[in-house]
């Protein structure tokens, strides 16, 4: 499955979703020209059919990129304790 927002500009997504909601084009026909299955059509077609003026193919993270500080320091910690472990002489692991 090919993104959307590489291979089509929100115009013609637009007019697709459009002609599709007035009923002069199939979904199967609009899943074939968006190169993509029923979900990512129908979840084109409700975002457009929300706001057509607003509607846009940007993706917008929900979730930070990162881990914040202190989930990164206590992971840091727990893999600083385990390679203490590892490097134990004295210990037969």
């Amino acid at each position: 499955m090919i993104q959307v927002r590489k291979c089509s500009t929100a115009e013609q997504v637009k007019v697709l979703t459009q002609r599709y909601c007035q009923g002069s084009l199939s979904q199967a026909e609009g899943e074939e020209m968006l190169e993509n299955g029923k979900p990512r059509f129908f979840a084109l077609s409700k975002n457009y059919h929300q706001d057509p003026q607003a509607f846009s193919l940007d993706y917008y993270r929900q979730t930070p990129r990162r881990l914040s500080v202190d989930v990164e320091s206590h992971i840091k910690q727990e893999l600083l304790r385990k390679k203490t472990l590892l490097d134990n002489q004295k210990l037969h692991i």
